[in-house]
């Protein structure tokens, strides 16, 4: 991707953040009205199912993103520790 629209990137992901907290605000708001039940009974709702995937999936990304950093980190590295652990590898 071109530097110049790197910004573009960057406001996407900000804005899609901001969604994914507005979201997560809704379920909670919503399963707080009714904050007293067993587990059972919350797992059947739809608005905690929709939480857990709205969860779900962004701690999947992050750690998708987190995985790729690291790898490039690794590869690109002249650490000495980082070399023998690739040696080692």
């Amino acid at each position: 991707m071109k530097e110049s629209w790197k910004w573009m990137k960057d406001l996407l992901v900000i804005w899609q953040q901001y969604w994914q907290v507005k979201k997560k605000w809704k379920y909670c708001k919503s399963i707080s009205n009714n904050a007293l039940m067993m587990l059972n009974d919350a797992l059947e709702r739809s608005d905690v199912k929709d939480l857990f995937k709205t969860v779900k999936r962004y701690c999947s990304i992050k750690l998708e993103s987190r995985l790729k950093k690291l790898k490039d980190d690794i590869e690109g590295s002249q650490n000495r520790h980082i070399l023998s652990f690739k040696e080692f590898g």
